[in-house]
Formats: structure tokens, sequence, C-alpha cells
């Protein structure tokens, strides 16, 4: 049987990047030629992508795992899928480029299919945030090599093919969206059902989704609860209800994973009955359905604001990282920067909804 090995940020508990995965996967059982191929998918945790996806899953990123891993390519002679989410910078282009050689030696199809790249010159207090000039130094070899040895290359913003041509890059990168914004989600009814077991029967519309990423500094985090408090204790005001929906799930020490740790921080620090959390562990599909019975949204991480937008959904954006600002951009999504966040800015989007 002819197989295909999908590489991405996968097992991580991010929500994101497993609704990425989902609509690869339907968009190979659409096709003729690939429905039938047996699917491994490189995951940090098989077991809870094995359990999300139904497909097989092993670890096979990093390279300890590549005696296993070139076994697999030997054997199977697979195609290999570099799939989308996460950003490719340093560390993981080095890998995928050794990837890139190996598939290159054993004649191997390798596809590069809507991703996102850049040059991170430093981590801050935030978090990432790409450089928009070039990748410097050997991985700018590296990334050129990665990308001009493909069989198929895409990324799915302007930003990313701008780095790349800046690095070198002559072969033709296509732009393609995220694969996020064509997943399809569960139906309203089913939708309506799953939010219902998370929050009062009775309770009162309208419903304001909630989004918050953790963020490491003490101060930008402490700025972004007091912030959110003063926007929630307003639309407690309007009658409106709260609904905090997690996009990140994995308990970890740094807690950046973990979407929770804001929502507990939130309710510690205010007393408020209109705050809910929607608890439990969903499908891709599943929240995305979800995130459509929102009457709006304000949402941090960059799928809850794709989930909104392909829901069509009134969202306003807290962007933490370059990736988020460019998709609101490009989409003419109202955001805030991280740094500055302008509650009256929020109230008046959520007052213009809301009172309308």
């Amino acid at each position: 049987m002819r197989s295909a090995i999908i590489f991405g940020y996968y097992g991580n508990g991010n929500m994101g990047d497993e609704a990425i995965l989902s609509s690869l996967l339907d968009q190979i059982k659409k096709n003729k030629k690939l429905k039938n191929y047996k699917i491994t998918i490189a995951s940090n945790d098989p077991e809870e992508t094995i359990r999300l996806h139904f497909e097989d899953a092993q670890r096979l990123f990093g390279y300890t795992r590549l005696p296993l891993l070139l076994y697999k390519m030997i054997k199977e002679k697979p195609i290999i899928i570099l799939g989308g989410g996460g950003i490719l910078y340093g560390d993981s282009v080095q890998f995928y480029s050794l990837l890139a050689f190996l598939a290159k030696l054993l004649h191997l199809n390798f596809k590069i299919v809507s991703v996102s790249v850049g040059p991170y010159l430093s981590y801050s207090i935030v978090g990432f945030y790409r450089s928009d000039s070039k990748f410097l130094g050997i991985n700018r070899f590296l990334v050129k090599f990665l990308f001009e040895t493909a069989n198929y290359a895409s990324v799915r913003d302007e930003l990313s093919r701008k780095i790349l041509i800046n690095s070198g890059v002559r072969r033709k990168v296509f732009l393609e969206k995220d694969l996020a914004l064509s997943l399809k989600s569960v139906n309203k009814k089913y939708a309506k059902e799953l939010l219902l077991t998370q929050i009062p029967k009775n309770l009162s519309r309208p419903y304001i989704g909630l989004n918050l990423r953790y963020i490491p500094d003490d101060r930008i985090r402490g700025d972004i609860i007091s912030k959110i408090s003063v926007i929630v204790q307003y639309i407690k005001r309007l009658k409106g209800n709260i609904i905090f929906l997690p996009m990140g799930n994995k308990d970890n020490s740094d807690g950046i994973s973990n979407d929770v740790s804001m929502y507990n921080l939130l309710k510690k620090e205010i007393n408020t009955n209109n705050l809910y959390l929607l608890r439990g562990r969903y499908h891709p599909k599943e929240m995305k359905g979800i995130y459509g019975q929102m009457d709006l949204v304000i949402g941090m991480r960059l799928h809850s604001v794709i989930f909104s937008y392909s829901k069509k959904i009134p969202i306003f954006a807290i962007a933490y990282e370059s990736k988020v600002i460019s998709f609101c951009s490009d989409k003419h999504i109202p955001f805030v920067d991280i740094y500055n966040i302008d509650e009256a800015k929020v109230i008046n989007f959520v007052t213009k909804y809301l009172k309308h």
C-alpha cells in the first residue's frame, strides 16, 4: 500500500495546528490519487493524535528519531508532506532540510503545504517575532535548499513569501490560505448541544467568546488581565455572557500552551457571574462549530480569529505575534497590539455589535 508521512506541529495541544491537520487529512481523502494512502502523522503525542484524527501517529520529529524515520522512508517510500502549524525557523528549518535531503536521496515526493516561515532574531518577553528581512548564515542556505528541493511549496501569508525571496529562494512558491479556513465544522445543532453541556441551558444571549493566550512576562500578562477585566465588567452591564474558549490545552511548565491558566487568572481578578469556561477535549471541527455559536469573539490566538472569521462571527483580535497582525491586516479585522491594549477600542467594538 502507498503511504504518506505528515510533519507539522501536531500533538502539542494546540487547537489551531490540529485544525490545520484535520483540514489537510480531509483534502487527502478527497484526492483520488491519495485517498487510499496509509497515513502516518509525526506527533509529539501519538495517542492524542490517534484519538482526534483516527490515523496512525508516531514520534518521528527530532534527530533521535532519525533511525526509525529513515527505516520507514526506505521501506515504504512514502510521500513526505510538511503541513502547516507553527512557524519554520532556526531548529525546525535545520531538521526539515535534513528531511528534504533524505527525500531527495531516496527519490521521494516531498511537499511543503501552507506553512509560515520567519527568521526570529530574538525571543521577546511576549513570544517570537518574525523579521521581515531574510534568513542569515547557515539557515539562509538551508531554507533555500528546503524550498527548492520540494516538489511543491506553498506558504500561508505574504510575509513568508517575501522572506523566502529575500533569502534567495528562486523557485515559485505559491500563496495558499491557512488550511483551517476551509475546515468544515460540525453542524449548528450539534455545536449548540456541545455548548449547552458547558453553560446553563437557560443562559441568555448575547454570547461573547473570549480567548487569551498565556504570556510569560508578568507585567504584560497582568496588564492583559486588568484590561480584559474592565471589558468583562462592561459586557456584564450590557447583560452579555462571556464564554472562555481555550485553543491551547497542553499542560507544561511554562504555561504557554494552556489557555485555561489565563481564565483562572481572570476569574481570580474579578468576581463575576457572567464568565464561563468551555471545558473538555474537542475535535477541531467541534470547536469551530462552537465558535460559530458566539455572537462576537475577542480572540488572541490566530486560530480563534480564523475560526470566527470563517464562521462569519464579528471578531476583535488582541495581536501578540506578527502572524496575527498579518492575518488581521489582510482580512481587515480590527485589532490592538498586545503592548498597547486600548480597552476603549474593544468596548466600542462590543457596543457596536451588541447594541445594534
